[in-house]
């Protein structure tokens, strides 16, 4: 509910977190808030509702070596913790709820890639709310109905159809007017009312920009932005 934004970098020469608003940039995480030599990357970082917290994704390396896994810190400062107590899994970005108090992700054990739910009060049990499904963000609502993530049925590498699921599970609605053309949308975004969802999807030498009406699944073409811009 602010005009900032996280984003990673590299430009200070080793894999960073960073915050942006109008005007300035603020380091907020660094390798160096990891023992030496320790951290292969840092990504996907998500700002909480309240700008007061970001979750990332930090793989290991050297003697340390394991897969990614998800990472909480205050933007104020203080040592970065485990977001889960999650262990021999794999763990990729995702969204906060809209009230700050969870954080969805996408989790790979084996083969099985899983898409999961987790109390933000860090070094917390996860909960499997839905499986197979594609390592595409998942994306909360703004009004807290929906998480629209990517179902993946036939495992990875095969085609996946973007679906919403309701945070407890109990719902969920497959969009497949959004798999027409070409291709898949990689990522999907709500509008601020939470009643459109906007994605880029390629189709030939073309990327559209497209609205998809949550309750109707009417498909708008918003324009079509070109290779340089997906």
């Amino acid at each position: 509910h602010q005009e900032k934004f996280v984003y990673a970098s590299d430009r200070n020469g080793a894999p960073a977190i960073w915050m942006r608003t109008e005007g300035w940039d603020r380091l907020l995480v660094s390798s160096a808030a990891f023992p030496p030599d320790s951290t292969n990357w840092i990504m996907t970082p998500s700002l909480s509702p309240g700008a007061d917290r970001v979750v990332f994704t930090r793989a290991s390396h050297g003697g340390r070596k394991e897969g990614p896994k998800n990472w909480i810190s205050s933007v104020s400062g203080g040592p970065a913790v485990r977001l889960t107590n999650a262990k021999d899994a794999n763990e990729w970005g995702g969204c906060w709820s809209p009230d700050g108090e969870h954080f969805a992700y996408t989790q790979d054990r084996g083969s099985l890639r899983s898409l999961m739910v987790v109390k933000t009060s860090g070094e917390a049990s996860p909960t499997v709310l839905h499986e197979k499904n594609s390592n595409a963000l998942p994306q909360w609502s703004p009004d807290g109905q929906w998480i629209a993530y990517q179902d993946q049925p036939d495992g990875p590498g095969t085609g996946g159809t973007w679906t919403l699921i309701s945070p407890d599970g109990k719902k969920v609605r497959r969009l497949e007017g959004l798999n027409a053309g070409d291709g898949v949308a990689a990522a999907l975004a709500f509008s601020s009312d939470s009643q459109r969802l906007y994605g880029i999807r390629p189709e030939q030498d073309h990327r559209y920009l497209f609205s998809v009406d949550i309750a109707t699944g009417r498909e708008k073409i918003i324009g079509d932005i070109g290779k340089d811009f997906t």
